[in-house]
């Protein structure tokens, strides 16, 4: 007993939010440890020959190999086997592929020396987990089980057991939680079994960013029949929109990944649009079975966050069995933009397209939800409900929830002022260089000095004097901006 207090206690320090966020800023590298179950209950899985177990978790380590660090290793329960600590690393180091393949072929079953096979202690594996193989810092911890202990195991390991599951629901530090319940019938010399489940436990607030992304990557691989079962944060609602019609005609509504695209509103002045289209649930395996709904914008202008800058609505306000991988529920978003100005002088004139980004915030209250049929009658083949961790429960007491919607609404502005202001500007500029010529390129004419006509070259404005040779008289020639140049007489000289 005195053991079991122990390692709650340590447990729960480790825990700690405080710790991580002490840990996350001085290790930026993404760290993983694959953590397989190498118990007597998990005896089919190693010994049955047709066993998926390894050659999956191969494909699986393939998936999740995006750099950064890795630990392999097994857990049973410390101080069981003779000479092996627990989890037992079979590979530490950068994640190769390759290695990871060798490290998981080494997994073996290894025996008490009584004979028996080892127990298992969830709680003190990811206790060391966390404060041994990911050093406290932040991580995911990819744990592979069959959520049962070895027959015949310690009453005290089993209360272990429930509490370390909920630990996992409540602790702070670990911020996301994720499973991959897995259909594989197996048969060993003693024990047979229908499946396992590996669970994505985020540790740290880089280690739940970690583990959505990668997610996200395998559930878009089809590695698995279904998505990841989403048992934590159950407050972060996954709803997707997609638009169907949009009104007034000139708008037009698309998706960019998750994002909804808007274009074509009318700059200068404000618009109300209205979007139809379907909102559409990836929480898998949860289904709303009634919520009320309410929408609201954050966004960005020139001046700064403005909460307040479009106002927004959705109709109906309340949806009902919205279920996941289903067409989802008719809603319509009605926006009431301000109007969008281009910046001001010329570089403005350059926009002719002005975007305005955001969020679209929708807000669940009295929310209800319930597990999905499909998924309650696949974990009842697998295990019995009666035989599921409480955390896959813990949807019962959400009430609230939250989901969004990036959105980039582009106004269009006529290309027509930027032509004028360019035209006008090269006009002047041909205008001046027309001047700058005309006072420097030299005009000719003929003038009369004395009784000679003589011919002047001058530029505008230039003065030249000239002389008759026989007569002696003197003149002094002015060129004006335009016609006859002048001419001044300056009397007679001396030959």
């Amino acid at each position: 007993m005195r053991r079991m207090f122990v390692v709650l206690a340590l447990l729960k320090f480790i825990l700690l939010p405080g710790v991580v966020v002490v840990a996350q800023g001085s290790e930026a590298s993404q760290r993983q440890v694959l953590l397989i179950q190498n118990s007597g209950w998990m005896e089919p899985f190693f010994k049955d020959p047709q066993s998926p177990m390894i050659p999956l978790l191969g494909t699986l380590g393939e998936q999740l190999a995006t750099g950064g660090q890795v630990v392999v290793a097994s857990f049973n329960q410390e101080g069981h086997i003779a000479g092996r600590r627990s989890p037992h690393v079979l590979y530490q180091g950068p994640f190769v592929a390759g290695s990871v393949q060798t490290a998981l072929r080494s997994l073996d079953l290894p025996r008490r020396e009584d004979g028996r096979y080892a127990d298992a202690d969830f709680q003190g594996a990811l206790v060391a987990a966390i404060s041994e193989l990911l050093g406290g810092r932040p991580g995911v911890i990819w744990m592979v089980t069959n959520n049962k202990n070895a027959p015949g195991n310690d009453p005290r390991v089993q209360e272990n057991t429930r509490a370390y599951f909920q630990q996992l629901g409540e602790s702070a530090a670990i911020g996301r939680l994720v499973a991959y319940p897995l259909r594989m019938p197996v048969q060993g010399p003693n024990y047979s079994e229908n499946g396992l489940i590996i669970y994505g436990i985020g540790y740290g607030q880089r280690g739940a960013e970690m583990l959505e992304s990668l997610v996200a990557q395998v559930d878009e691989s089809g590695l698995f029949a279904d998505p990841a079962v989403v048992l934590k944060p159950l407050d972060e609602v996954p709803l997707r929109f997609q638009p169907t019609r949009t009104y007034p005609e000139h708008l037009r509504a698309r998706m960019e990944g998750n994002a909804l695209i808007l274009e074509g509103l009318r700059g200068d002045r404000p618009e109300t649009l209205l979007i139809e289209g379907r909102l559409v649930s990836e929480f898998y395996p949860h289904v709303i079975e009634v919520a009320d709904l309410r929408v609201g914008w954050s966004g960005h202008s020139r001046a700064g966050p403005q909460s307040g800058l479009v106002r927004a609505e959705v109709s109906p306000s309340r949806i009902e069995d919205l279920a996941p991988a289903e067409d989802g529920t008719l809603v319509t978003i009605r926006l009431v933009t301000p109007p969008i100005s281009q910046p001001s002088g010329l570089a403005g004139l350059r926009e002719a397209r002005v975007d305005l980004v955001g969020w679209l915030q929708l807000d669940l209250d009295n929310v209800s939800l319930a597990l999905g049929q499909n998924f309650v009658q696949k974990m009842e083949a697998l295990y019995g409900l009666d035989q599921l961790p409480s955390l896959f429960f813990d949807n019962r007491e959400v009430g609230s929830g939250t989901a969004g919607i990036p959105v980039r609404m582009s106004a269009h502005f006529s290309i027509m002022p930027l032509v004028l202001s360019v035209a006008g500007i090269a006009a002047g500029a041909l205008l001046l260089a027309g001047l700058a010529l005309w006072f420097v390129v030299p005009r000719t004419a003929t003038v009369l000095v004395g009784q000679s006509e003589r011919k002047v070259s001058l530029p505008p404005l230039r003065r030249q004097q000239l002389r008759d040779r026989k007569t002696g008289q003197r003149v002094e020639v002015t060129m004006g901006l335009a016609g006859r140049p002048s001419v001044k007489d300056l009397g007679n000289s001396e030959s």
